[in-house]
């Protein structure tokens, strides 16, 4: 499917994904929201101020990826997500780190089990991704060993961490995902897997989104 992006402000796009939360959150439905890190972390934070105190009661928040190492260590996106003034307000946060005594393999299991038995339950799941330069998505990095795992999260050793992360099987159970890029190369990227340039899975991960349910992509400009 080709892959259209919406041009906007930053404060136009905080604002529009809000609404959209809020108006799930009204009809009222449980609303699972899936967050991502690096870039988006400060957006995600902004946004989260501008969703209805009392309608977050509704709502159950996790990561798409996570950096394994100790609970709340320095580079860890919930840390990270937390360190920026996010604010869950009434909702349920659901951590990827919980247990420390845990290895990697038992933290991705225990992350999957419970991301998957929410998918199972009659709510609503909105996902916020970025992608990186190298066209990685979520915590999948290009020849990552989970591209092809069978799992709804799964992990493995990156090069420079031990990553956690939702898989494409994952991705694939969100209802809606906004996709939040910035700048020309990012804006390259989608434009050259939308029209089929770069079309290896492996080496550009990002060409999943062609897969995803529902999907609006914005370049902030």
């Amino acid at each position: 499917m080709p892959l259209n992006t919406n041009y906007i402000k930053q404060n136009l796009l905080e604002t529009e994904i809000a609404k959209f939360i809020e108006g799930k959150l009204q009809e009222p439905i449980k609303v699972l929201l899936l967050l991502s890190g690096g870039s988006n972390i400060d957006i995600e934070t902004r946004i989260m101020r501008l969703i209805d105190t009392e309608l977050t009661a509704n709502l159950i928040i996790g990561l798409i990826d996570e950096r394994f190492g100790p609970f709340n260590h320095s580079d860890s996106n919930f840390r990270l997500l937390i360190d920026s003034g996010f604010n869950p307000k009434k909702a349920k946060l659901i951590k990827v780190i919980e247990n420390s005594n845990y290895d990697l393999t038992q933290t991705s299991d225990q992350y999957n089990n419970s991301i998957s038995k929410l998918f199972k339950e009659n709510l609503f799941s909105i996902g916020i991704l970025g992608i990186g330069v190298d066209g990685h998505l979520a915590g999948i990095l290009p020849n990552s060993p989970i591209i092809n795992s069978n799992k709804i999260v799964d992990s493995y050793d990156s090069n420079d961490f031990q990553r956690i992360s939702l898989t494409f099987k994952g991705l694939k159970l969100i209802n809606q995902i906004f996709v939040v890029t910035q700048g020309q190369i990012k804006d390259k990227i989608i434009k050259e897997i939308s029209v089929n340039q770069k079309n290896n899975i492996n080496e550009i991960p990002a060409n999943i989104l062609k897969k995803l349910n529902s999907i609006k992509i914005y370049n902030i400009n």
